[in-house]
């Protein structure tokens, strides 16, 4: 476990461009939603790649590394604060993180780190940063079967069905670990970028099998069925909360348009 400190100013423009810029007259909702983005930043330096961005579920942003030729998977959280010093606020949220990285522990299968991300934004663009790093390979019980090796990078939420197709080779190349935390997210990031993909293309889907006959036959057009399919019998126990927030999120797009016809 160590602690990162990091400091400077953007001297009133951008600090790490979009989709948060903080600039030195932006409000309170401005500044705090430039806590990811830094995060996110400061972990590209650190020699990391983006994969998911979970959502509404610890961690805020899941990111991947190659270093002495093994690949590390980092799980951050961030948080941010116009009030405190960083120092005290990484203190608040330390215990919290411990406990959220524990109880996902149990499916990992491959080298894991955690980062939690405290970041202070104060008046004339100034921004004061403190990072907690975890090695979580001690949780690790039972090591992956074979090397994890991580070559997608996805592409953005705004080209979903190019993104659903990043997820399920991310999911070939992956599955044989046999780790099912990664198999599940995976599976989560697939299944949300099927439904865009689905609303994208006007073809609104009216129920979770919809998005799940979409994401079968991207993975039939890469020759991945049989990847895919390894990797959704790991979750089986993950797959009906999947489907169910699938559903709602259905009939909360579509409950609008209902209501109009009628």
């Amino acid at each position: 476990m160590r602690e990162i400190r990091l400091s400077g100013s953007e001297g009133g423009g951008t600090l790490i461009g979009s989709p948060y810029p903080y600039q030195n007259r932006c409000g309170l909702l401005s500044r705090i939603k430039c806590d990811r983005t830094l995060a996110g930043y400061c972990m590209q330096q650190f020699g990391f790649t983006a994969l998911a961005r979970p959502l509404c579920v610890m961690p805020d942003l899941v990111l991947a590394a190659e270093r002495g030729g093994q690949t590390y998977i980092a799980l951050v959280e961030a948080k941010a604060t116009v009030t405190k010093n960083v120092s005290r606020l990484l203190e608040e949220n330390a215990s919290k993180f411990f406990l959220d990285v524990k109880t996902r522990a149990n499916r990992f299968r491959n080298n894991y780190e955690g980062y939690l991300f405290c970041c202070g934004f104060e008046d004339g663009g100034k921004v004061d940063c403190a990072c907690l790093h975890l090695d979580l390979k001690y949780y690790c019980r039972t090591p992956a079967p074979a090397p994890i090796h991580i070559s997608v990078t996805p592409a953005p939420l705004d080209r979903p069905a190019e993104r659903l197709r990043d997820f399920v080779r991310l999911q070939a190349e992956t599955v044989e670990t046999g780790d099912e935390y990664l198999a599940a997210l995976f599976s989560e990031e697939a299944t949300r970028a099927a439904t865009f993909a689905l609303i994208k293309e006007d073809n609104i889907p009216r129920t979770a099998a919809d998005v799940d006959r979409r994401v079968w036959t991207a993975a039939e057009e890469l020759g991945l069925k049989e990847r895919w399919k390894q990797g959704q019998d790991l979750i089986k126990q993950a797959k009906s909360r999947e489907r169910e927030e699938v559903e709602r999120a259905i009939q909360l797009y579509r409950k609008p348009t209902e209501g109009a016809e009628d």
